[in-house]
């Protein structure tokens, strides 16, 4: 037959065999481009569009991957000043809210059956209009509320609340930080918080500021952490009273009792020289100890308080700053006045506390006056109220209750909740990347937000509404246009635009009335932390932060109350066994998680856990009471399973982390194999984990998920083991006080232990150097996954090519995985394969650099370099030939081709055990 002959038959054949199929075509169309899309875009091939993160206050910049009019990734944008091309594992998920199956759709409006229901946007401004108008509310308060806001449309709020005879209340914040402008008004009176410059100072101390979890910008001072280390080999001193991610990168962490941190604070305020003086009015106010009362007091121990001492007295630019659960219990306020005390003493103004470029937080107050609006609502003395974008609190019942009894209320909000359920008239808002607008995280820098796909629902940006309500024809992109004025092109091309700032002369206070410290807490405290994955709890309905584990306790989905180890054996605990805890909040019951890492008799529940419970409020400063002292805990004798999806909290030996003693392995693992040596001709694709670097925020495993089509499976799978993530962080607990954070991803053998067993060879050495995986051979054995000693190959279950809510932000360059296929960690293929065909377009080979993976690319600490280690001149390869590298169980001969950076620090060398 001739080979012509043959193609014809097989064509035939083919033909009949596709029209014997039932096809419904008419669901499924292919529309081509019938009219050529703009300039610049081509099918197929990603752009990337500038906008701004709005998930939380931080507002880093980000890039949006965009493919055939479709947003499919966030990443950091580069030049920005906040983040510089970093981003979070909130900011990474944010783009699941977009094409949320819970989004509000359209406007609701309450019923006379109390039920809310669908109108258009002309009932619902008519509806609003009337309740503006009636006698009720020309006789009593009207006012608007949000969270906080900045740039152009604080503005417009405040046009709208005077068109509309509104008045308007205090941004309000779960975490204001309202004790620490507190300190700075009254010390130098300026109600502002400065921006820190961690970057530029080489001693740090931090007193509570979770700086790597909620505290202010996490990125950025991740990033300057990063910076710091390199050029100024930063020392890093962290005082708290429990154990956060934060504490767990200090190079010298010290636990304190809860209230005590005023007693260190005044004894380095009488102990250290000054380089600025403090006049005698105010300092004959600070009491001063003796070393032995501080280290009674506090529970430190006096090497301890030597070396903080130390260190602050040899430092050219040291940095002190409070924050956090330190400034929001008992003795709050006084220890950010002592450390504003410290900041001017030791010369800190205009160099690492810099109040030209404070945050913009103007406008934001304190919960004393939210509980003040609350009260007006209790005396039924408020008719019309607006509340726009309230985070958190709506999961306070007391709260609630008390804002109901407005007569009507108007919700302003993307997502459904205890809020919406309250009000009258519901307003949906548009996702930020539907929409036009701009923030100024800090003065001097203006951030722009910019749409990049049309509404997915009839949905409206908060400008948007504003100016429909007040009858305006104008777009809230006009308003916008008509404000930037003298802004050009340029500005919105890079996403942000930076201005001069007017100096602002910082200047002590002659006198100022301070308050002694309080005895410190001395019984059982329960502190309510911030959350890392849902922050106030503003973005715990986003399903992928919930699937991602807690990487202090690996514990993915639920509530949990963490307890120390040794606390659980004396109350004969176990894990997951279901305690009651009685607070002046009323009862919390939840499972126990034992830690290694806290101390007896503290307690701790993320916040965002803690829905249907109400807080107490700090009069002095009008923050959230986040310690709880005095509280009993009594065993239920009920029991549950609890996700925790990391195994033993040791690494025992298995050479998951490195002795750090000389000669400790005198005699090198010899490589014992069957097999000759793979040969690499021009890549060996590498990497190199930096442990000092890596604090274990989880950014990289967010953005693992989105970049890869990773699905989200839910409690009931992870329950069973089945988790889907391709790259994990694992907490080990050798030293109790520290744990280390080792990110754990497929090692990319070169002997690989999968390759050898698979009986269709679907996973396979590829000429550079991956163990590839070839999914439509794949039967489903899972001899690999057996076989692969880091567990790092996932195992499909089930056809999660549909899941809610990621699937339509999935990853056109990488397919989807069927049911009964094993996965794992590429190192991002697709990226690979992008960079090498343009390379090849310009006759090249890869430069260095040119591929960033996924993980590396969003880490805020730089803690992951990639690249090809058969360069000799790469970074990568450099690192890989460092004296300070290991690789994980190598002694097992597999070769990986992961490499790790040893964690040198002082106070982790110091405490290795293995």
């Amino acid at each position: 037959m001739k080979r012509r002959d043959f193609f014809k038959i097989m064509g035939i054949a083919s033909s009949a065999a596709l029209s014997a199929c039932k096809v419904n075509n008419a669901d499924k169309k292919l529309l081509p481009y019938l009219v050529p899309p703009e300039e610049g875009i081509i099918p197929g091939v990603p752009r990337y569009v500038r906008s701004t993160c709005m998930e939380c206050p931080a507002n880093c910049g980000i890039n949006i991957k965009i493919r055939d009019d479709q947003p499919v990734k966030l990443e950091g944008n580069p030049g920005h000043p906040i983040n510089k091309g970093a981003l979070c594992m909130r900011g990474q998920a944010s783009l699941a809210r977009l094409y949320h199956p819970d989004r509000i759709k359209q406007p609701l409006l309450r019923g006379e059956d109390l039920k809310l229901k669908p109108v258009s946007w002309e009932e619902a401004a008519k509806t609003l209009q009337n309740a503006l108008e009636d006698p009720l509310a020309k006789t009593l308060r009207k006012v608007y509320v949000s969270s906080r806001t900045t740039g152009t449309l604080n503005q417009l709020i405040d046009e709208f609340c005077k068109e509309k005879n509104l008045e308007r209340l205090k941004d309000v914040e779960i975490y204001h930080h309202g004790a620490v402008k507190q300190a700075y008004q009254k010390l130098f009176n300026m109600p502002v918080i400065p921006h820190f410059r961690i970057d530029k100072c080489d001693v740090l101390v931090t007193v509570g500021a979770d700086i790597f979890e909620t505290f202010l910008s996490p990125v950025e001072f991740g990033r300057q952490y990063a910076e710091a280390g390199k050029n100024n080999h930063i020392k890093w001193h962290h005082i708290e009273p429990y154990l956060t991610i934060t504490g767990a990168s200090a190079d010298q962490r010290a636990v304190v009792n809860p209230g005590s941190e005023p007693y260190l604070l005044a004894f380095l305020l009488h102990h250290i020289p000054h380089r600025q003086p403090i006049p005698g009015k105010i300092m004959n106010q600070v009491p001063e100890y003796s070393q032995d009362k501080v280290a009674e007091m506090t529970g430190m121990k006096q090497e301890e308080i030597h070396a903080i001492i130390k260190a602050l007295q040899s430092a050219n630019q040291p940095l002190i700053m409070c924050g956090g659960i330190s400034t929001t219990k008992c003795n709050g306020s006084i220890t950010a006045y002592y450390t504003g005390l410290l900041q001017w003493a030791l010369g800190m103004m205009g160099t690492t506390v810099d109040f030209d470029h404070a945050y913009n937080d103007d406008n934001v107050g304190t919960i004393g006056n939210f509980i003040e609006f609350g009260n007006a609502c209790d005396d039924f003395k408020i008719a019309v109220a607006f509340f726009s974008r309230l985070h958190g609190f709506t999961a306070m019942p007391a709260f609630v209750d008390v804002m109901k009894k407005a007569w009507f209320k108007v919700a302003i909000t993307d997502m459904p909740g205890p809020m919406t359920e309250i009000c009258n008239l519901v307003l949906p808002l548009s996702h930020p990347l539907e929409s036009w607008g701009d923030a100024e995280h800090q003065k001097g820098l203006k951030s722009i937000v910019q749409p990049v796909i049309k509404p997915l629902h009839d949905t409206k940006s908060e400008g948007d509404i504003l100016l429909y309500l007040m009858g305006k024809e104008t777009a809230y992109r006009d308003y916008l246009a008509k404000h930037w004025q003298g802004m050009d092109e340029k500005w919105i091309e890079q996403g942000y635009k930076t201005s001069e700032v007017e100096p602002q002369p910082v200047r002590l206070a002659g006198e100022v009335k301070l308050e002694k410290p309080a005895a410190p807490y001395k019984k059982d405290c329960l502190f309510i932390v911030p959350s890392l994955r849902g922050y106030d709890g503003r973005s715990s309905d986003i399903a992928l932060l919930k699937e991602i584990p807690d990487p202090l306790t690996a514990v993915s989905y639920g509530r949990w109350i963490s307890i120390s180890s040794s606390e659980a054996r004396k109350r004969n605990l176990a894990a997951g066994d279901i305690v009651k805890i009685e607070t002046i909040l009323g009862d919390i019951k939840g499972p126990v998680y034992l830690s290694p890492g806290l101390t007896p008799g503290i307690m701790t529940i993320p916040i965002d856990a803690l829905e249907g419970t109400d807080m107490q409020v700090e009069r002095g400063s009008g923050e959230f009471m986040f310690c709880l002292e005095d509280v009993k805990l009594t065993k239920t004798g009920e029991t549950t399973r609890q996700v925790v999806l990391a195994g033993a909290t040791k690494t025992g030996g298995r050479g998951i982390l490195p002795h750090l003693e000389k000669h400790d392995h005198p005699h090198e693992y010899k490589r014992h194999t069957l097999y000759p040596p793979h040969e690499h001709k021009d890549y060996r694709w590498g990497m190199v984990i930096d442990l000092d670097a890596c604090i274990g925020c989880s950014a990289c495993v967010a953005a693992c998920y989105i970049e890869n089509n990773i699905p989200v499976v839910g409690k009931v799978e992870h329950l069973r083991g089945r988790e889907m993530s391709w790259l994990r962080i694992e907490p080990y607990y050798n030293n109790p006080a520290q744990p280390e954070f080792v990110p754990m991803l497929c090692q990319q053998c070169d002997n690989a232990p999968c390759e050898t067993v698979c009986p269709v060879f679907a996973t396979y050495h590829n000429p550079e150097g991956l163990n590839a995986q070839v999914y439509n051979r794949c039967v489903g054995t899972r001899y690999c996954a057996n076989n692969c000693p880091y567990k790092v190959r996932r195992f499909n279950w089930f056809d999660c090519s549909n899941s809610l809510p990621l699937y339509q932000a999935f990853n056109p360059d990488l397919s989807v995985r069927p049911k009964g296929v094993m996965e794992k960690c590429t190192f991002c293929i697709q990226r690979i394969r992008y960079a090498k065909d343009r390379a090849k377009d310009e006759k090249r080979l890869v430069k260095d650099g040119e591929i960033i993976p996924a993980c590396a690319q969003t880490c805020p600490t730089g803690a992951i370099t990639f690249g090809n280690l058969m360069d000799p001149n790469s970074k990568v390869s450099q690192l890989a030939k460092s004296r300070d590298t290991y690789r994980i169980q190598e002694q097992l001969g597999t070769e990986p081709a992961i490499y790790y950076l040893k964690a040198t620090k002082g106070r982790k060398a110091a405490a290795r055990h293995l």
